[in-house]
């Protein structure tokens, strides 16, 4: 064979294994695309339920809701403790043009602050003891709440406790708009539904994981309460720190040095938090903030002999009281595990001796899962529901938590017999979707159209061309919220 020929056919040879090359990344490439597109995420549905009683939205709401949710705590005594503590804001000492006297203020509130504090006992009680006078709600009434101040941003609804020029969060150059409300309630939150970041506001798609489906909608276990109240008309609730006893704890700090002649307290910012499980009523935290202004008319000890002066600080004061509830909290509350697989539910209990109650562990149904005084679940050969609930006693009452399983065979993909489809308006296509492996227990879809004006479609997957545009169409599996889409065009 001439040196050519064989020069030609390494050419040809060469060229032939590139081509086939070529055509395997393609196949394998539109093969990963159709995989990527048929399993195209996971959705989890809005599963929001409604607490014990409706989130408090007005001063009476909230003021009443605190006085039932507190009386029943003393009445099922759950652990409380108590805790007293003090701040001084070093940024609002003020003592005219004296840098040195400022700093020495600065220097010896850190010994006031602590004295403060050291001047009230910490006070805890144990499960079924009866609240001690120091651990009490504030007497105080709807008349006693004022309307609280806040600034929104137009644009995207979040909110501060101060006055913004440009929006941190969707960095809109507008002021803020100045409003006000009777009552604070926290409970809804937004969350990406991919990876799960959490978030104030809701936002069309998630800046961490880059996942495009709006934050879902989502409520917190618990109401934050905020009330504010007006200072001038409240009295000294929680703790007896007032004129007389920051005269004497402050005298007896700078006594070396000055003597008090006079001490004015004004209070700038009373409000009343507070948390309560909403699935419960159960209330688990309950804090009085104060914020004061202290101006003191200062004469310098007489070996200084430079006459008077004066300081004026802010203190912040906090009384927290927390309650632990006896009770028990298992690992997961909704579960899934294939036929005759093994998992397992780990037990939390909340009481004095967590040790020492036997917890009880049953199945609603043996016949699609057993569970051992471990909480180890050993699922059976068929699909089913079966409900694990694990119990314990203590001070003569049971406490209980739940666990819904579901043994099945899991949808893994799903993909749709068609993923575009032109059509004019009038015209009708009905989808198929098809959960993968077809061995899959829970088969069925729900069907959503992303433009109902351009195509909509039914709880059969039959699509109706409405008018001209594009829009997706796709099918949510019911079990692992597996989407796949069909895109639409109407011409």
């Amino acid at each position: 064979m001439s040196k050519a020929k064989k020069a030609d056919r390494n050419v040809l040879i060469y060229r032939s294994v590139i081509a086939v090359l070529i055509v395997i990344f393609i196949v394998i490439f539109v093969y990963g695309l159709n995989k990527v597109l048929a399993m195209e995420g996971t959705l989890p549905p809005i599963t929001n339920e409604e607490g014990l009683t409706s989130a408090p939205v007005t001063a009476d709401d909230g003021v009443n809701f605190l006085k039932r949710v507190y009386a029943l705590a003393q009445e099922s005594k759950p652990k409380a403790t108590r805790e007293d503590t003090f701040s001084v804001d070093g940024d609002s000492i003020d003592t005219g043009e004296n840098e040195r006297l400022k700093k020495m203020f600065a220097f010896v509130s850190g010994g006031f602050e602590k004295k403060l504090e050291d001047s009230f006992e910490d006070i805890e009680t144990d499960f079924g003891e009866s609240f001690p006078d120091g651990i009490t709600l504030p007497d105080f009434s709807q008349a006693d709440v004022i309307p609280q101040t806040y600034y929104l941003c137009e644009n995207c609804g979040m909110t501060s406790d101060e006055a913004k020029d440009k929006c941190d969060e969707c960095g809109i150059e507008t002021p803020y708009t100045e409003s006000s409300r009777n009552i604070k309630c926290r409970y809804i939150y937004y969350s990406c539904r991919s990876c799960g970041e959490r978030s104030d506001i809701q936002k069309p798609e998630c800046e961490v994981c880059g996942c495009v489906y709006p934050y879902n909608e989502k409520y917190a276990d618990e109401y934050e309460v905020t009330l504010k109240l007006d200072s001038e008309s409240v009295p000294e609730y929680f703790s007896p720190v007032g004129k007389e006893r920051i005269k004497e704890i402050l005298a007896d700090e700078i006594k070396d040095r000055f003597e008090i002649r006079d001490i004015d307290i004004t209070y700038n910012d009373v409000h009343v938090y507070y948390k309560v499980r909403r699935m419960t009523d159960e209330l688990t935290y309950l804090e009085l903030f104060r914020n004061m202004t202290v101006t003191a008319q200062l004469e310098f000890a007489p070996h200084y002999n430079t006459g008077e002066t004066s300081v004026t600080f802010n203190i912040t004061e906090k009384n927290k009281q927390s309650f632990t509830w006896p009770g028990i909290e298992l690992s997961s509350h909704e579960m899934s595990v294939e036929p005759k697989a093994t998992d397992n539910l780990l037990a939390t209990l909340t009481c004095t001796d967590p040790t020492e109650p036997v917890v009880t562990w049953t199945s609603s149904d043996e016949s699609v899962l057993t569970v051992d005084e471990e909480g180890y679940i050993k699922a059976g050969k068929e699909a089913g529901f079966a409900t694990v609930t694990a119990s314990f006693e203590f001070n003569g009452k049971e406490y209980s938590d739940s666990c819904k399983v579901n043994v099945r065979y899991s949808v893994e993909s799903m993909k749709l017999n068609k993923r575009k489809a032109n059509l004019s308006p009038g015209d009708t296509l009905t989808l198929k979707a098809m959960p993968q492996p077809s061995k899959a227990s829970v088969k069925t879809v729900k069907w959503y159209s992303e433009d109902p004006e351009i195509a909509r479609v039914d709880e059969n997957g039959t699509v109706t061309a409405v008018s001209k545009g594009k829009t997706s169409v796709y099918a949510l599996s019911d079990d692992g919220y597996y989407k796949s889409s069909c895109e639409v065009n109407v011409k």
